[in-house]
């Protein structure tokens, strides 16, 4: 009302353009922020100087099996059972009082069981307010990679234990020569001779084998692709397995006559003699192998077949993995190169390998290959 006691309407348009904007881009912003924490594998976890959770990702939600609300959470409850001596606490505490950072702390969860995780924590201070420190923990998860190295310190030290034995074999022969020099015997020089020579072809085998799975699995595989007769590549096979091995009888059924095959003649012929070798080795005294051959459509598929122990049913998936080798075969020679670099070759031909096996009875490795 005015002076005059009459009422009147007082209209206050206020221009809130710009703090809309504004509140806009907050909101933006962080949402923005939000996005990018959830996209991240890590688990990333703000805390306060009392070690209490004051923001996190999901990669951490599910690592701890904790809701996103759930806010306020001590740290140091979670961690507890697996922070051993508080190792990892006390590192934290320091960043509060020193203000630097660390990285690269080691956690585990579930340590020593099927479900083990080892991870890798980071922690920085982020000063927000004078007095009011809050932390940066991301928590890496580097299980693989752990694995990895353990997987290739087995696999250097299982090499070397491998390589051993021809070389150990080697030396033990050369000393014997000496002797045998000495005393002019010439018929036990020539039965070492051949020992020697058959070390060092297992030792030349081993080597080969180590070098081409490199290669391979380095992505760098050539083939020379020729046409040549598929059933004299087979013959060439079995009389060069049978010269290392005349006590064996190799029986080649559906011989195909002279259909050619265009690819790598000395690719495949390795895969041919190592399913053969492996026959062998892995037959025991029973030396009676198979192979069988057959044309369908336009693939040519060859199968040996063996009478050895056979293979586990959940050890069958594995056999052409690099380095697997059977259980009870372990006592054999071999690095596990074998099956996998036959793998390799037929799949670089576009074709296919796979194992039909019974324990006690035997098995028979298949590969199979197109015509061009």
């Amino acid at each position: 009302k005015n002076e005059n006691g009459q009422s009147l309407i007082l209209k206050i348009i206020q221009n809130i353009n710009a703090q809309k904007v504004s509140e806009n881009s907050i909101i933006s912003l962080n949402d923005f922020n939000d996005r990018i924490l959830k996209s991240i594998e890590d688990a990333v976890i703000v805390l306060n100087s009392d070690l209490k959770i004051v923001k996190a990702n999901e990669a951490f939600s599910k690592l701890f099996n904790i809701p996103l609300q759930n806010t306020g959470v001590s740290f140091t409850d979670l961690i507890d059972p697996y922070d051993e001596n508080k190792e990892l606490q006390h590192k934290i505490m320091l960043v509060i009082s020193t203000q630097k950072s660390f990285s690269n702390a080691a956690l585990k969860l579930n340590p020593d069981t099927p479900d083990e995780k080892i991870f890798e924590v980071n922690c920085s201070a982020m000063q927000q307010e004078p007095g009011e420190p809050n932390l940066l923990l991301v928590i890496h998860d580097i299980t693989a990679h752990k694995q990895a190295e353990r997987e290739r310190e087995d696999m250097i030290g299982f090499i070397g234990h491998e390589l051993k034995n021809p070389l150990t074999s080697l030396l033990l022969c050369q000393n014997l020569m000496e002797l045998q020099i000495e005393d002019e015997n010439l018929a036990d020089m020539k039965t070492l001779l051949e020992r020697n020579k058959t070390n060092i072809l297992r030792l030349n085998k081993m080597i080969s084998e180590l070098y081409n799975s490199t290669k391979i699995n380095a992505g760098y595989f050539e083939l020379e692709q020729a046409e040549f007769v598929f059933g004299d590549m087979i013959k060439e096979a079995v009389d060069s397995i049978m010269n290392l091995n005349s006590e064996c009888d190799i029986v080649v059924e559906n011989y195909i006559g002279n259909i050619t095959v265009s690819g790598d003649r000395s690719r495949i012929i390795q895969v041919v003699m190592n399913y053969l070798s492996n026959a062998i080795k892995y037959s025991d005294s029973k030396k009676n192998i198979r192979i069988i051959l057959e044309q369908e459509n336009n693939y040519i598929n060859v199968a040996v077949k063996d009478e050895g122990p056979g293979i586990a049913k959940g050890q069958i998936p594995f056999i052409f993995n690099r380095f697997f080798r059977v259980e009870k075969t372990r006592n054999l020679e071999g690095i596990g190169l074998g099956l996998f670099l036959c793998k390799q070759i037929i799949h670089a031909h576009h074709g296919n390998v796979w194992v039909e096996s019974e324990e006690g009875v035997g098995s028979t490795f298949h590969f199979s290959i197109p015509r061009s």
